[in-house]
């Protein structure tokens, strides 16, 4: 449906659509005239799975009658209103003018019906304020401009000392402006000492000479094609005129096709074609379906005989193609009539004399032979298309199947062969570049469901294989875009649908693809922000989206900008300008998705000119300032207070702005190296500046600037285009000279690119060279010329170095730049002994194109250990205390631990190898914490133990940079910072002035990254202040902050959305809050202290008293708020993936508080958290407030806890208390003891009676409490250390047990308790003793049927084990083992990467797959249909006998696949009911 308002949008109503679809445009006619709107999209269930429709909405029966207007003389009345624009309180001016319109009144009755739009009535104004901008190199400061750059001083003044001169007040009135001038305007030239230090014109002496131009008007939007090293260029019109100049657009001559061919029934050009191998050479298409042929860059022109079939109609391009072989090798795609038609592919060996068809029914055909892909024959012809080659072409046919034929010699014949994809693939668009050509193939998966986009890649042209990804890359690509790189291979930025993409490199002959930059900003019809910089080998820019985790409606992209100096490998924020500098800010530069131009010209090494801001992320355009590099980057210039398009011409010795988007006639140009600017006037009347340029390389002396007409009243023309030639080739008197021995003599300098982002780092080694340009000094008085020839550069080979090289197939660049296995090695001999050693791959191959001499030689073999013992390692490190906090990163392979001491070490490859954190200068030596931020995962932040500065990370712990807080953190308020879950500069701090433990804490926001510090809350109770939405709640506004009160300052709990200026108390007397879920908890005193009232609020704006059993609104005042029920996703029977929010909540209230006989009731809450039903009584709690109760991950409803069974004794405190541990599979509707299978000292009771039940070591008996029994990645598995008999033992007498459906039976795996850990999905599990010091791990690969032993490095013989962990989804075959081993502490790096062979492959239709199906269900097994929550829900995990790895690429899929019919296991009692004991077998 569509829904549309005719009132202003007051109202609105609905209008239906004919089919489901996704609409992806809505437009009408270009002045909004039309009643009738187009809405074009997919259809959903359409006949295939690209349909796409256009349906008309027409609304003009939506009034019965037509408004009362006349439109050449449009009045107010009862229809009509006045409407007058204004931006400013003062005036209603505008530019200059006000401007009068009449418009249809929003709520009448009537519909407008109008053929033409209405004359707005346009009056000039005095010249104010308002209509004056900055002038060059001055930046608004209040409301005066200050000077920020060079004086700009007009040239011939300032030739003696103590000269004065006339120049720039400051202002100038804004182009495009009309108010009537005064001679009190602002902009009025202001007499200025001539600078001490700068020469009028880049040289005191110099005498510049004429500047020119010439203007060609075309209708419509040209095409313009520019024949490469030349000045010829041709524009071909929308009214099929075609214009040709050979002086750079000095002079045009149009092109008369029938007089040049001498064919009068030639027809009109339409399409031209340019040849890529020949740069003499052209082709024209006419409207005659016939193509002339030019050999002399369109001075003449000849037909070419007669073609043997039309152009296709079904958009199949290129039309024509060339051969790098051969320049007279032709290739044509015609076809036949349509509807009902097909693609015809005809060859021609001399350029059109004669055609030979060579196939039908092809996509795209192409030469495959270029200036780099050599792999085939010289002929070949490669070409996409279907299988069936008779009748109607139509790509959606069920039976089509689309093949790659490869064509050997195709003026002989149309034998050929063909390359196929992966099974499940189908071939779609193909692309040549580089020694690669790639297919872009739409596969699907093995669970069938949606497809996704996959690379096939083939650098012989027989054989075609996937692009392998890095090893845990999760990508479904909606599409790729190809992006040009060193190296000979490519950069593909594969989009993931959300407005942003992740960037690959691939190996120079394409088999893998290693991630380079994650979250790159993507625009409209695939461009993306990463450029390659021309002029400079190596360097890329790109945007990232900062904010990409949260990005959703209403949450717009933060943006920032990345320099790589190195093709790709490291990366760097670009320096602001010396005179904008902040605290945590960089220069962010638009780019290609975002509007921007490219930053860089071949002819001009290191100068790069770009639009954008400076802050702590990209700003909007309209504040966009344009700034200048001369060093590649290392440091950039103001050079204009406002957004502008620009250009580089005589190889950088010119640079060149325009207005951008906005009316002007001026072309600004500066000679200097951008020190001084001056202004040429191009055009009579304001034109909007579409583009400017000097040639595809820069290297010309003359520019062109393409425009078009501007009225103040009809804005920029539609209809016409101007082109205007900018002759700067008499500037300059004379020409350049180069002096390579005496640079001081010469007029160019030697300039050397950097490595890094400093001038201190060493000079640039690219592809195995060194390279100094030379280039002409900024004040040098002369010309460059010579357009077409290449910069001149001096090299030098470097010594071979890491970035020489690029991984051999199977290995992988870690984190740390090095060549890694992922697995085992799959060349190492045959025959190879497990344990034995045998001379292997180092991991590295030398690229191609790398000119580099002697140095390392990394490609050198290495020994090597053979089987499984190769693949499993184990690495320490000493830290200087023991381990205090261990934490992985979510989305890199990256690791934090603290230690007690404060200090703190990082990892890059999960735990293997540590270092001490590369701290920015002024960091303090000891941490209190480290926060990884909850939502944007490359976000860390290092809060000090003392005093009020931090560090902060955005590339998960790679660097960091100060984080200046207001005060010190308030130890009492944990955690100090306080994150919002859509702006990652948005934070919260609880601070704490003073040094006393009883100094008020303070609440302080920060919007800016912590750049600067607002107070918030100047005294805040326990629980601080935080952020009310979360991911989990979009509900709240996105502003609004909870605070709780301290006491002293009036208690309570208040919201504001409006950083407290204003606030609204939610609940008052309140004491604390809870952030739970969708859910804000607040408890409130009652009973004079003796009990808490909890109150729930679901928008931040209200709340609701929560309601117990038996009418009671109080509960007792300890409690603990327990981790919800999660949402999930969930596949269809369909393959369609959906959502299903999370549960209620979860309460555990204390009911005993006695030492040694604490417990209380578990309560579980309706779905909006009001009304609580108790659903296990005597839960354990210790004297901590932790409670005995757990949910097992990737199980929807399914959770364990502890229970005392002798509540009454142990009171009266004759005995100890005595647990008993019980399941829930239904989200605590019934509870049932955990049933132990095997040897057992008693006959097993469970699951009805736990008098002879296994009892596990619960939550406040551990200290790793991430994955306590289970882990989201590994499905089905539960862990824990207890015993079997009436209730749980002492922790030294437990065993280890696994369960491997859920929690509903169990297995002893182990003798004795250990400390356990899931990986690879579960596929692996490691334990360590637990009691015991240990010089080995343990681990099985087969569910703990078996276990194998890896012996730890001899620093960490005998450790006594404090935490043995793992990634928190138990995805990673990596583990962290810390500790104490002779009295120090140790950190063990465990790598478990090489213990299985291969990956593990899934096929949901075959018995040969290595995964099998898992059903949770209950724990009595009384619903053999294995029905839970009214659904039945598979999962998929690997066997456990596979001697494979499931890899971190893979996600584990619910899929429900049957709904069930109700039972009463769909029940729970409803509030103030509870469950019968002994009903259907279960407990009350």
């Amino acid at each position: 449906e569509v829904r549309f308002s005719a009132d202003g949008g007051r109202t609105w109503q609905t209008a239906k659509l004919e089919a489901a679809m996704q609409v992806t445009s809505l437009v009408t006619d270009d002045d909004g005239l039309s009643p009738v709107v187009l809405a074009a999209g997919s259809v959903r269930g359409g006949s295939h799975a690209h349909e796409q429709a256009v349906v008309a909405l027409d609304f003009a029966r939506v009034w019965a009658r037509q408004c009362a207007v006349d439109a050449s003389d449009p009045q107010p009345g009862a229809d009509m209103e006045r409407f007058v624009l204004s931006a400013h309180e003062d005036n209603d001016c505008v530019m200059g003018h006000r401007t009068e319109y009449v418009r249809r009144r929003a709520d009448a009755p009537c519909a407008a019906r109008l053929d033409r739009v209405l004359e707005a009535q346009q009056t000039d104004c005095a010249c104010t304020d308002h209509d004056f901008e900055c002038d060059y190199n001055y930046a608004r400061d209040g409301s005066r401009c200050t000077l920020v750059g060079a004086e700009v001083v007009p040239h011939g003044q300032c030739r003696s000392p103590g000269d004065r001169y006339l120049g720039s007040s400051g202002f100038r009135l804004i182009p495009g402006n009309t108010c009537t001038r005064s001679d009190r305007d602002p902009d009025r030239p202001v007499e200025r000492a001539c600078p001490k230090d700068q020469p009028a014109g880049g040289g005191a002496d110099e005498k510049l000479g004429e500047i020119t131009h010439h203007t060609l008007r075309v209708q419509g939007d040209p095409r313009l094609m520019a024949f490469p090293n030349s000045t010829a260029y041709l524009v071909l019109t929308s009214q099929q005129q075609l214009f040709r100049t050979d002086s750079e657009g000095a002079q045009w001559t149009e092109v008369d096709l029938a007089a040049s061919t001498r064919d009068s029934k030639i027809g009109k050009p339409v399409y031209l074609a340019e040849h890529p191998y020949d740069t003499h050479r052209a082709f024209a298409y006419t409207d005659r379906d016939a193509l002339a042929f030019t050999g002399d860059r369109g001075a003449t022109w000849t037909r070419v005989r007669a073609l043997p079939a039309r152009a296709n109609g079904l958009h199949v391009r290129p039309l024509l193609d060339f051969s790098a072989a051969d320049p007279d090798h032709l290739l044509f795609v015609g076809g036949t009539e349509c509807p009902g038609c097909h693609t015809e592919v005809w060859v021609s060996r001399d350029n059109g004399a004669q055609w030979r068809q060579l196939a039908t029914h092809a996509t795209k055909c192409l030469f495959a032979r270029t200036r780099e892909f050599t792999a085939l024959p010289a002929d070949a012809v490669v070409c996409t298309g279907l299988a069936r080659t008779r009748g109607e072409q139509d790509e959606a046919r069920a039976d089509d199947r689309a093949v790659v034929r490869v064509y050997t010699q195709p003026f002989r014949d149309s034998s050929h062969h063909e390359i196929a994809p992966d099974a499940g693939c189908r071939v779609g668009e193909f692309h040549m570049h580089a020694q690669l050509m790639l297919f872009a193939t739409t596969c699907t998966g093995e669970l069938g469901g949606d497809e996704t986009l996959q690379v096939h890649v083939t650098d012989d042209g027989r054989t075609l294989h996937a692009a392998r990804l890095p090893p845990g890359a999760r990508v479904a690509p909606d599409a790729f875009t190809l992006l040009p790189a060193q190296a000979g291979g490519v950069l593909l930025d594969a989009d993931g649908g959300h407005g942003w993409g992740q960037l690959f490199a691939s190996s120079s002959n394409g088999s893998h693809l290693h991630r380079v930059l994650t979250h790159t900003n993507r625009g409209a019809l695939g461009a993306v922000d990463v450029e390659r910089v021309d002029g400079l080998p190596g360097m890329l820019l790109a945007n990232r989206v900062d904010n990409a985790d949260a990005l959703g409606a209403g949450v717009h992209k933060r943006l920032r900008t990345a320099a790589s100096w190195d093709g790709g490998r490291s990366w760097h924020a670009l320096p602001p300008p010396a005179t904008e500098s902040c605290a945590g800010c960089a220069l962010h530069l638009f780019g290609r998705a975002t509007g921007g131009a490219a930053p860089g010209a071949g002819a001009a090494p290191g100068v790069l000119i770009g639009v954008g801001t400076v802050g702590t992320h990209l700003g909007r355009y309209p504040q966009a300032r344009t700034y200048m590099s001369r060093d590649g980057g290392v440091t950039w210039a103001q050079v204009r207070a406002a957004p502008a398009l620009h250009a580089l011409a005589d190889h950088g010795a010119l640079a060149l702005l325009a207005a951008d988007a906005t009316p002007t006639s001026t072309l600004a140009y500066s000679a200097d190296g951008g020190r001084s600017w001056a202004d040429y006037r191009f055009s009579d009347a304001p034109v909007i500046v579409d583009s400017i340029g000097a040639g595809a390389a820069g290297g010309g002396q003359r520019v062109l600037v393409r425009a078009r007409p501007f009225s103040a009243a009809g804005g920029a023309s539609v209809d016409e285009t101007l082109l205007v030639t900018v002759d700067f080739s008499r500037l300059h008197a004379r020409t350049c000279t180069l002096d390579t021995r005496d640079h001081a003599r010469g007029d160019f300098e030697l300039w050397t690119p950097r490595a890094g982002a400093s001038h201190r780092d060493a000079p640039r080694c690219v592809l195995g060279a060194e390279a100094a340009f030379w280039r002409r000094k900024p004040l040098a008085a002369c010309a460059v010329g010579d357009a077409f020839a290449p910069a001149r550069t001096r090299t030098r080979a470097c010594e071979c170095a890491l970035a020489d090289y690029e991984c051999d197939e199977g290995f992988w660049r870690n984190d740390y730049g090095e060549c890694v296995l992922d697995g085992p090695d799959a060349r190492a001999p045959a025959d190879c002994r497990d344990g034995s050693t045998y001379m292997g791959r180092s991991g590295y191959r030398r690229v191609p194109q790398s000119q580099c001499e002697g140095g390392s030689d990394l490609a050198a073999p290495v020994e090597r250990v053979c089987g499984r013992a190769g693949g499993v390692q184990a690495h320490v490190v000493r830290p200087d205390a023991p381990i205090a906090d261990l934490q992985f990163f979510r989305d890199a392979p990256h690791a934090v631990a603290r230690t007690e001491r404060g200090a703190v070490l990082v990892s890059l490859d999960e735990g293997g190898r540590w270092a001490p954190l590369d701290a920015a200068a002024g960091a303090p030596a000891e941490y209190a914490a480290v926060l990884l931020h909850p939502v944007f995962a490359e976000r860390a932040f290092f809060v000090p133990r003392h005093g009020a500065v931090g560090l902060v990370s955005d590339d998960a712990a790679r660097t960091t940079r100060l984080l200046r807080l207001p005060a010190a953190p308030a130890p009492a308020l944990q955690p100090a910072l306080r994150f919002h879950p859509e702006y990652p500069e948005w934070l919260l701090f609880m601070a704490q002035r003073g040094g006393s433990s009883s100094a008020q804490a303070e609440a302080f926001v920060s919007r800016d990254g912590g750049a600067s510090w607002d107070p918030l809350v100047p005294h805040v109770g326990a629980a601080g202040c935080a952020f009310l939405r979360s991911e989990r709640s979009k509900r709240f506004a996105r502003t609004a902050v909870v605070c709780a009160r301290h006491p002293d300052s009036g208690g309570g709990v208040a919201v504001s959305e409006n950083w407290f200026r204003s606030e609204h108390v939610l609940v008052p007397n309140a004491t604390d809050f809870a952030l739970v879920g969708r859910f804000l908890l607040i408890s409130q005193d009652a009973d004079q202290g003796r009990a808490l009232a909890m109150h729930v609020s679901a928008d931040g704006r209200s709340a609701a008293q929560a309601q117990f059993p038996g009418g009671q609104h109080a509960m007792d005042p300890a409690y603990t708020v327990l981790e919800p029920e999660p949402g999930f996703d969930y596949r269809d029977a369909d393959g369609r993936t959906h959502t299903a929010p999370g549960g209620g909540l979860a309460l555990h209230v204390t009911t005993s508080a006695h030492a040694g006989a604490e417990w209380g009731a578990l309560y579980t809450s309706n779905s909006n958290g009001t009304y609580f039903r108790r659903a296990l009584e005597h839960v354990n709690r210790d004297d901590a407030g932790l409670v005995d109760f757990e949910r097992v991950r990737a199980l929807e409803g399914v959770a364990l806890a502890n229970v005392v069974a002798n509540p009454e004794r142990a009171l009266a405190g004759g005995e100890p208390k005595r647990l008993r541990s019980m399941v829930t599979v239904d989200g605590g509707a019934r509870w049932r003891y955990l049933r132990a299978t095997g040897a057992t000292p008693c006959h097993v009771t469970a699951p009805q009676r736990g008098d002879c039940a296994l009892h596990l070591h619960g939550y406040t008996e551990v200290s790793d409490p991430e994955n306590i029994y289970s882990a989201a990645g590994a499905v089905g598995l539960a862990m824990g250390v207890g015993n079997v008999g009436a209730h749980l033992g002492r922790l030294g007498q437990a065993d280890t047990y696994l369960s491997a459906d859920g929690g509903v039976t169990w297995a002893m795996t182990r003798k004795g308790p250990m400390w356990h850990e899931f990986g690879d999905h579960g596929a692996l599990i490691v334990v360590a003793d637990r009691i015991h010091p240990v010089s080995v791990v343990e681990y099985s690969l087969d569910r703990g049927r078996s276990w194998l032993t890896l012996p730890l490095p001899h620093d960490a013989h005998s450790t006594r084990v404090d935490a043995l962990t793992t990634t928190p989804d138990s995805s990673s075959r990596r583990f962290v083992l810390h500790g104490r081993a002779n009295g120090r502490a140790v950190l063990v790096g465990l790598d478990f990467t090489g213990a299985q062979p291969r990956v593990c492959k899934l096929s949901a239709a075959s018995a040969d797959s290595d995964f099998e199906r898992f059903a949770p269900h209950l724990a009595d097994d009384a619903n053999p249909d294995r029905c839970l929550l009214g659904r039945k829900a598979e999962y998929f995990r690997r066997k456990p006998a596979q001697a494979c790895y499931v890899g971190g690429e893979f996600e584990p899929v619910r899929q429900l696949t049957h709904i069930c019919e109700c039972t009463e296991y769909d029940y729970e009692c409803n509030h103030n009911f509870v469950r019968q004991p002994g009903h259907n077998g279960a407990p009350g």
